[in-house]
C-alpha cells in the first residue's frame, strides 16, 4: 500500500485531515510533556505505510530530548524483533 496510500486510508477512516491532526502521534509527541523511553519498530516493507509515521514519531521525540530506540526491520507489516523488545524492557528495569 505504501506511505501515501496508508495516510489516505487513515484520514478517510477518521473523517479527514482535521480528525487525523487531532490524534497524529508525531504531532502529539511534539507538544506533550516529556515521555518515558520509547521503543519503536517499523518494517521496511510495511504495506500500510507505518514506516514514515514511525520515523516522524521517533524524530519528534528525539527533538525534545526523549530516549528512543528506533529500528527498521526487513519484511512486511507485523515483523517483530522479540529479542530487541526484550532487551529494551530489561534496560527499563535496571
Amino acid at each position: 500500500m505504501g506511505d501515501v496510500a496508508g495516510r489516505l486510508l487513515f484520514t478517510y477512516r477518521l473523517g479527514g485531515e482535521a480528525a487525523w491532526s487531532e490524534i497524529d502521534p508525531a504531532a502529539l509527541a511534539s507538544r506533550a510533556p516529556s515521555a518515558p523511553p520509547f521503543w519503536i519498530e517499523a518494517d521496511a516493507g510495511d504495506e500500510f505505510g507505518f514506516l514514515s509515521g514511525a520515523r516522524a514519531l521517533a524524530a519528534a521525540l528525539r527533538s525534545r530530548g526523549d530516549a528512543v530506540d528506533f529500528t527498521v526491520l526487513p519484511g512486511g507489516h507485523c515483523a517483530i524483533d522479540a529479542r530487541a523488545a526484550a532487551a529494551f524492557v530489561a534496560r527499563l528495569t535496571r
